[in-house]
């Protein structure tokens, strides 16, 4: 809803109010093993991008399972990215679950564990990046605390702050909205 706001009603001039970022949810303070299972639903699904973006860009061995689950592909944020990394990059493979699966070949489901046992079976060996609605959070943290994962690799981000820094200041931030088809080989070559 923010950004749809932000692209259909701010104009050149206007004024928004912003928190500082907080939080470590990134993948320089929560350092991965050499497997990965990146798990999100709905734009949780954001910031574990970020985090894939810069292992690709960097070339890091890094072997990434992408877990990611949505209402329908329409709703699935980077549905076509995420395809398109699945088909060409021989180090991630996506696994999504969809409610309505309609026009894929993604199964219909909710997270679970016999899911994630199913779609990820060596998710006991990885680091567990995990972002989302607080509801789907709670119940992966649940299955993995079940399956007796550990939970030192494990790490989570929620979009509600657990303390607010009120003492941010004032100060000007720039922000271009474009449109871009995105290539990631072409991202890592201007880098």
């Amino acid at each position: 809803m923010v950004s749809n706001h932000i692209v259909d009603s701010l104009a050149v001039g206007n004024k928004v109010d912003a928190q500082a970022p907080v939080g470590q949810f990134n993948n320089v303070d929560c350092v991965p093993k050499q497997k990965v299972l990146m798990l999100s639903a709905g734009c949780g699904v954001t910031p574990i991008m970020s985090m894939v973006d810069q292992w690709l860009v960097q070339d890091a061995n890094i072997d990434i399972e992408f877990f990611h689950l949505a209402k329908s592909k329409q709703d699935a944020i980077y549905f076509d990215r995420l395809v398109e990394l699945n088909r060409s990059v021989d180090h991630f493979n996506l696994n999504m679950l969809l409610e309505d699966n309609a026009g894929t070949t993604f199964p219909q489901g909710m997270i679970s564990l016999d899911w994630i046992n199913k779609l990820v079976a060596d998710f006991r060996d990885r680091t567990v990046y995990l972002c989302g609605p607080t509801g789907f959070m709670e119940a992966v943290k649940s299955a993995l605390e079940e399956a007796q994962f550990d939970m030192s690799q494990f790490h989570q981000e929620s979009f509600t702050p657990t303390r607010v820094n009120t003492d941010v200041g004032e100060g000007v931030v720039k922000v271009a909205v474009q449109i871009l088809e995105w290539n990631w080989k072409r991202m890592k070559e201007a880098c």
